[in-house]
């Protein structure tokens, strides 16, 4: 190939990689301008975007890499000036703490904490993971762990025996102070064929922790089963903090709806069907509309709360969102503190998604670890976070 010939098809690819730059720039503030936007008055496409944020983040990055290996080094300022212009939601994507991310696997100290938070998805009632096993291991895997304060999603309770069926053997693992939130109450028969005709079970958060309990605080949230479960904790200091659990909308996607998205993975365009993925965008829409909302009534509530705070939970939602962001307020994310890599804690749908979170006061705590543990004994994985009191 002649040199002309040559030069003309490298102009031609780095005028390819000028616009595709240009279009990942562009991509990486329509996510910032999501992380702002207040979709509680209804659905919108804008929400979505906060789903890539992750996506957007890496592709200014290989920008970067592309343009530094080239002879157009300037070019990199483009998007390394877009990822500083954007450190709202840049700066929530990784956790880059290598050492203190292992040190939530010691024991805390004396003036120290640890918590856990845990969507045990009813502690696979259902048999979802085809393992009859797995309630005992989820509480092998607490006993284990032996936080100080055990903060559950999707618990239930026997309705007409609150001790049963876990209550008492977590009560008997060190666990003398318990709140229950009632969210949800089903029939157990269908959940499991292993059930009494007329048999319910009652759904919702629960707090389990070494140290009293006082001032428990159930406040009803907009849309069914929503919650905001809060309570002061005093310390063998005499120091007092208020906990806030929550579990925020799901994803509204039923097993239709997750099979088509594995097919999708699988498949790629050739299992696409356009009535199918219309549907599930407008679910995802709906349900972050609604979240936007329960985040606004969560931050209202937050305020008025006179205790430093931790709030923990299951937000379905991803970092640098506007839920993120309304719900965190002036909190530190325990993960961005002390975490390392993208902290993902949902095996569903893509594993990369992280959305389970625990926030803390920083001028009274410091997280001194932060632990993910990628096992399947849920459809999430448990967080377990080193809180040192200042």
């Amino acid at each position: 190939m002649n040199r002309p010939v040559f030069s003309i098809l490298r102009q031609i690819l780095r005028s390819v990689y000028g616009v595709l730059n240009v279009l990942v720039i562009v991509w990486l503030f329509c996510c910032l301008y999501a992380s702002y936007f207040d979709a509680s008055k209804g659905a919108t496409l804008w929400s979505l975007f906060s789903f890539t944020n992750l996506f957007a983040v890496l592709a200014n990055i290989t920008f970067i890499g592309i343009w530094l290996f080239s002879k157009k080094k300037r070019y990199a300022l483009g998007s390394f000036v877009t990822l500083l212009l954007c450190w709202r939601i840049t700066s929530v994507v990784f956790g880059v703490n290598i050492w203190s991310a292992m040190t939530a696997s010691g024991s805390g100290d004396d003036q120290g904490i640890r918590v856990m938070s845990w969507n045990v998805h009813m502690f696979d009632l259902g048999e979802w993971t085809a393992d009859k096993s797995t309630f005992a291991k989820i509480l092998r895997y607490i006993e284990e762990e032996n936080p100080d304060i055990l903060c559950m999603q999707e618990y239930y309770k026997d309705e007409k025996d609150y001790s049963a069926p876990y209550s008492a053997i977590i009560k008997g693992l060190g666990y003398p102070y318990e709140s229950f939130m009632l969210n949800n109450q089903w029939n157990k028969s269908k959940m499991t064929i292993n059930s009494k005709p007329g048999e319910v079970i009652d759904v919702g958060t629960v707090i389990y922790s070494k140290f009293p309990i006082s001032n428990k605080r159930y406040q009803k949230l907009s849309g069914k089963g929503q919650g905001m479960h809060t309570v002061d904790i005093e310390l063998e200091s005499g120091k007092k903090f208020s906990l806030t659990v929550l579990h925020l909308t799901s994803f509204q996607l039923g097993d239709d709806d997750l099979d088509y998205i594995d097919d999708l993975k699988k498949q790629g365009v050739e299992a696409e069907k356009r009535n199918t993925s219309k549907s599930l965008v407008y679910k995802l829409m709906k349900a972050s509309s609604l979240r936007a909302r329960v985040a606004n009534e969560v931050a209202s509530y937050s305020r008025q709360i006179e205790h430093p705070m931790v709030i923990c939970g299951d937000f379905n939602d991803m970092p640098g969102s506007y839920v993120y962001a309304a719900i965190r307020g002036d909190l530190s994310d325990a993960f961005v503190s002390s975490g390392f890599g993208i902290g993902n804690t949902y095996q569903k749908i893509l594993p990369i998604l992280r959305i389970d979170y625990l926030f803390y006061d920083k001028d009274f705590f410091e997280a001194r670890g932060f632990k993910k543990s990628d096992i399947g004994l849920s459809d999430h994985y448990p967080i377990l976070v080193n809180l040192k009191i200042k």
